[in-house]
């Protein structure tokens, strides 16, 4: 089960996210994830100290923490590497 803390702290990456970046990069993205979900995918990685792989773990055990992203399945690594790179 995730701590509480840890899923306050993805909710208010969530809404900080959604205040900062537009939903989507293009209008012709594939909108499977919107950025700000993986801006606090990442936001979480740090607080973490989870690593690509790790998250990616952590995001398909734990159906609360996908649930307050608002994800139906957590992202591939490489999804999340390369959203960083553009960032």
């Amino acid at each position: 089960m995730a701590e509480v803390g840890l899923l306050a702290f993805a909710w208010t990456a969530l809404e900080v996210g959604r205040a900062v970046v537009p939903p989507y990069r293009t209008r012709f993205s594939k909108h499977q994830f919107t950025q700000p979900q993986l801006l606090a995918i990442l936001c979480l990685m740090r607080y973490e100290d989870w690593t690509f792989p790790e998250a990616e773990v952590r995001l398909r055990e734990r159906r609360e923490l996908r649930q307050t992203l608002g994800l139906r399945s957590g992202p591939n690594f490489t999804a999340l590497y390369r959203f960083l790179k553009r960032l």
